[in-house]
């Protein structure tokens, strides 16, 4: 199941490294939150849906990924 992240960026053209300077977060830890491995943190996950107009909301990062 592709992260509703993931998707988002792809569509809107932004990169993992331009995104994760934007959230405050380093590319690599923003990788591990698209593909499952991580869960962020409140703080982190608030700066996700600010970042994207809240296209990606607080309660997609709960689902399982797989």
């Amino acid at each position: 199941m592709e992260h509703p992240l993931r998707r988002w960026r792809e569509i809107n053209g932004q990169t993992q490294v331009a995104l994760a300077a934007k959230i405050g977060v380093t590319p690599s830890y923003l990788s591990m939150i698209e593909t499952w491995q991580k869960t962020p943190s409140l703080r982190v996950a608030k700066r996700i849906s600010a970042a994207t107009d809240n296209s990606v909301t607080l309660d997609e990062f709960a689902e399982v990924g797989g």
